[in-house]
């Protein structure tokens, strides 16, 4: 038994002695090509704040449902229920096998790159891929979902892709990730946004008080003439880690022009009856929105609505 181990070893010794790699080719355990790429280094670390995401989580391939692997990054911001994207990178599947079938609904040009749009994916309306095939076997897909308005599905998806061409052949090199924006509201008092001469005007007691919720958030209650029109409290929130569109996922009830700004109204959002917010965009990532209700439902943004113009001559001027 000694001997034949003795000589199963020189055997393999000499099997070892043999072996020569020859430099300048690749050996045979090394990836080339898109099967090379890491698909969570496809979004660079620099560009997860700009972009509002968390660090990627790899994803397995599962080979009998015919999906390859690739990179999932949640939104940044846990409270927002859209926002995540993911993208799927195949050095081995063709884009029919990966479609099955299912139609395209467009076509864009993103990163130096045209990119096949897919929404609806088993029927799902909010659902949204940008799918770019590399060669008759291989792709990429980006994807993004808004459950709550399907019409904005793809933004995310569209957002990323630029960055993740700059990482696939043919694709525009991507620059270094821009600083990230001062917010206009970091020393603003939300207290200080509708001031004494307007909350009466509006019918309600001059000086607003801090919420319960934050130093963010300020609250006037109503006047007693107030009181006798139905009023009830009108709270002014600024909100410095997100845009309006992230706050509310879905379609706004009317857009409202004040001083040359944008304000976005959402009547009863979340099915919240009897409330309302009137919101503006101060920077990409920030905004001041103003919550109003009533017992009337459909006077629930009659307060907000009059208050918009009084908040709007109050917020600092752009950057």
């Amino acid at each position: 038994m000694a001997l034949i181990l003795s000589g199963v070893l020189v055997v393999l010794g000499v099997l070892a002695g043999c072996t020569t790699v020859v430099e300048g080719s690749p050996r045979a355990a090394e990836k080339i090509g898109l099967a090379a790429v890491e698909p969570c280094e496809m979004i660079p670390d620099d560009w997860l704040p700009v972009l509002e995401l968390q660090k990627g989580e790899y994803t397995k391939a599962d080979e009998q449902a015919l999906r390859p692997h690739g990179c999932r990054w949640a939104a940044s911001d846990e409270m927002i229920s859209y926002g995540d994207v993911e993208v799927i990178v195949s050095p081995e599947l063709s884009v029919d096998d990966w479609m099955q079938g299912a139609p395209f609904s467009d076509e864009v040009e993103l990163g130096g790159l045209t990119w096949q749009v897919r929404t609806g994916a088993a029927g799902i309306e909010g659902d949204c891929g940008l799918v770019v095939a590399l060669s008759e076997t291989s792709f990429v897909d980006v994807s993004s979902v808004n459950y709550n308005d399907p019409d904005r599905a793809c933004d995310k998806a569209k957002e990323v892709a630029p960055i993740i061409a700059g990482r696939l052949p043919g694709g525009e090199p991507v620059d270094a990730a821009p600083p990230t924006e001062v917010d206009p509201l970091a020393d603003t008092d939300p207290c200080g946004l509708i001031n004494p001469a307007q909350a009466e005007k509006l019918g309600y007691h001059e000086l607003g008080e801090k919420g319960a919720s934050g130093d963010n958030t300020c609250v006037w209650s109503p006047a007693e003439s107030g009181k006798q029109d139905g009023l009830e409290d009108v709270v002014v929130i600024i909100e410095s880690q997100r845009a309006v569109e992230r706050q509310f996922p879905e379609k706004p009830d009317d857009e409202l022009s004040v001083n040359g700004g944008k304000w976005l109204v959402f009547d009863a959002p979340s099915g919240t009856l009897g409330s309302c917010y009137v919101a503006t965009n101060t920077s990409k990532r920030s905004h001041v929105r103003i919550f109003s209700s009533s017992r009337d439902r459909k006077k629930s943004g009659v307060v907000g609505k009059k208050a918009a113009p009084e908040v709007s001559m109050n917020l600092p001027e752009p950057s």
